[in-house]
């Protein structure tokens, strides 16, 4: 699952955690360096409940018969790696399965930038409707995340081989292997020599569902691609504030929330860096909005709108309506807190109040005024200018001070999951990804006898260890290998959504401009023992465009696209009604990121119980068309067998 720009930024030596990262780097905050003063008590920070025990009825890694795989470290070039191999790890679960002679389906998950068990544990689509389809279920980890990290140290150019192409390949093997059996290898017990296969994925994932089926027709009969943001590369075009735009529907009444939510953070931001320009300002701004330490210069409050802006993405994201810990666990460290059922909402319930504060003037522009009683901010674009207001004016104008207190105690939702913030704590490092290792299953050996050892001697010997190459460093070199730059996540603040200031110098930019030098952070990575990443990355995406059609994807078949309408990566997936019948895709009404991949419970919208019909209808005409299609190749190899 893909999410906010910030968190690349912080996997690279010697950068800060400033938005405009175009390779959107997983489930991050802005990172932030502090003094760790000590904070001072503030009881009334809201905080989040405490994680639910997950329902004993509903099935996860506990039920998987774990396999490892062994596959080559390159599909293409195995002469350049000298025919290493590494061991890919694999969920199977048969139960549903009616076996190989009655030709029940493949259920199978593309695995993304995590360790699988994220999927395995939060699929329910694939939990669901195996049973109707009697399917066997296969979860794969993607090469070089959770345990499925080949041999780093001592490998030359050890990162080369991350790629999407590399990945989808390895997904063929595995298929193929069900397919022609093999007697003595590790999937023998589930020798599926007629089954139609449905590829399942979301996000990233969901590309790879898509481009399976794409690339790899004689093996993937149909693909659920969830909220995959596959339109999202420079060539195509997208709109740069595409995913800022996206997401503010979470934070307006077509997402539930308050009409008032939306224009009182913009014009908090506003407020914010205007008052900040005096010292006596930052003192008034500290203590109205409980900060842990006080703010020091206009520029602290310039992190401090990064702090209170930087949550937004992840929480429209996580838009879903039960408690979750799907986006929490991944970022705050393996924490099982929860976010609650629509946490924008939830963050816009302390905003939905009338604060004397007002916007007037031309917003899509970015040139209006705030105005609280005596007090007026007018903004052009980037700079804004206060008409000469006072202190006294700001400490008479009650509301103003108290949105200010209202946003910062809003954005605990997110900060304070954990509950353990007592102040408003915006100049300490926020948690970053976990590292490669999952804790929820047992890991794979490291060594296998027999198997060929890596080259120690050479250029470009990478040094560093599977223990340095965390998610986030995982990420940036697939994106660096495959082109990835989804540029919809590149500005905010353009005049289509509740953010300010913008993030382009001017309101005359080109896209060549933002995707310029958007890829630099390929060239990070030798300085931490990582070699293998392109020199002159393709930060156009030219090549995944060739690869995967683009938009010019019209002559393929059978991918159900789905897209949230509050999920940021909207904005870069294919959008309703779909290319063609056959590729159709479907808006999900108040839906985060691939909800519909989710297990269902009573509280879905009624909108991603339609999606997910929709999805199961296309799934069992797939698989009818696999049948036939393998009955009938059946029947042509017999009648070449009689005619010879």
């Amino acid at each position: 699952h893909l999410s906010s720009p910030q968190s690349l930024a912080r996997a690279m030596p010697g950068r800060r955690g400033a938005r405009g990262r175009r390779c959107d780097v997983i489930l991050g905050l802005a990172a932030f360096t502090g003094t760790g003063a000590q904070a001072r008590p503030f009881a009334a920070l809201p905080r989040m409940a405490q994680a639910l025990p997950a329902s004993k009825l509903q099935p996860s890694t506990v039920n998987c018969t774990w396999v490892a795989y062994e596959q080559p470290l390159s599909h293409f070039s195995p002469g350049a790696t000298s025919g290493q191999t590494f061991l890919q790890r694999l969920c199977i679960y048969d139960k549903f399965w009616t076996g190989g002679a009655a030709a029940g389906p493949v259920f199978f998950y593309t695995g993304n930038e995590s360790p699988v068990d994220e999927y395995i544990n939060n699929t329910g689509l694939m939990w669901e409707n195996a049973p109707k389809l009697n399917a066997l279920l296969i979860w794969t980890e993607h090469r070089y995340f959770g345990e499925s990290v080949p041999e780093l140290s001592g490998t030359p150019n050890c990162l080369a081989w991350l790629s999407s192409e590399e990945a989808l390949a390895d997904f063929a093997v595995i298929l193929e292997a069900l397919r022609q059996g093999t007697p003595d290898g590790p999937l023998a017990r589930w020798h599926a020599p007629k089954s139609p296969v449905i590829a399942f994925g979301g996000s990233y994932g969901g590309m790879l569902a898509a481009w399976f089926r794409m690339k790899y027709p004689g093996l993937v009969d149909g693909a659920i691609a969830a909220s995959a943001p596959i339109w999202g590369g420079p060539m195509l075009q997208p709109a740069v504030d595409g995913s800022a735009a996206q997401l503010s529907n979470a934070a307006r009444p077509v997402g539930g929330a308050a009409p008032a939510c939306a224009p009182n953070l913009k014009a908090a931001f506003v407020l914010i860096h205007d008052v900040a320009k005096t010292s006596a300002g930052r003192q008034m701004l500290s203590e109205s909005m409980g900060l842990c330490e006080p703010l020091q210069s206009e520029q602290d409050a310039s992190v401090v709108l990064s702090y209170l802006q930087d949550p937004l993405f992840n929480l429209a994201e996580g838009s879903y309506p039960f408690p979750s810990n799907y986006i929490t666990y991944a970022t705050f460290n393996g924490t099982l807190a929860q976010l609650p059922p629509w946490p924008v909402k939830q963050l816009c319930e302390k905003l939905a109040g009338d604060f004397g504060v007002s916007i007037r003037g031309d917003e899509a522009s970015v040139k209006f005024r705030v105005d609280a009683g005596p007090i007026s901010v007018a903004v052009d674009w980037d700079q804004a200018a206060g008409n000469g207001y006072s202190l006294d004016d700001l400490t008479a104008q009650e509301g103003a001070l108290r949105l200010l207190q209202a946003v910062a105690e809003a954005v605990q939702v997110w900060y304070n999951v954990t509950g353990g913030q007592k102040c408003v704590n915006w100049h300490t490092p926020p948690p970053t990804r976990m590292g490669s290792s999952s804790p929820l299953a047992p890991k794979m050996s490291a060594a296998v006898p027999g198997l060929p050892t890596p080259a120690t001697k050479g250029a470009n010997v990478c040094t560093a260890g599977k223990s340095a190459l965390n998610i986030g460093l995982a990420w940036g070199a697939l994106c660096c290998n495959s082109g990835i730059n989804l540029v919809t996540t590149a500005a905010h603040g353009l005049g289509r959504d509740l953010f300010w200031p913008p993030s382009l110098p001017t309101r005359n930019f080109s896209l060549a401009e933002v995707v310029h030098g958007s890829m630099s952070f390929c060239g990070s990575y030798g300085s931490q023992g990582f070699y293998g990443l392109p020199s002159r990355p393709d930060e156009w995406g030219k090549w995944m465009d060739v690869a995967y059609g683009g938009k010019h994807i019209a002559g393929h078949s059978n991918i159900f696209f789905s897209n949230g309408e509050l999920d940021p990566w909207t904005a870069a997936g294919v959008p309703a009604p779909g290319p063609t019948e056959s590729l159709p895709s479907e808006l999900i009404a108040l839906g985060g990121h691939h909800l519909d991949l989710f297990f269902s419970t009573a509280a879905d919208p009624e909108s991603v119980r339609g999606v997910r019909a929709s999805e199961l209808a296309h799934i069992a005409r797939w698989i009818d068309g696999g049948r036939a299609s393998r009955a009938a190749s059946a029947e042509s190899a017999a009648s070449m067998l009689e005619f010879v």
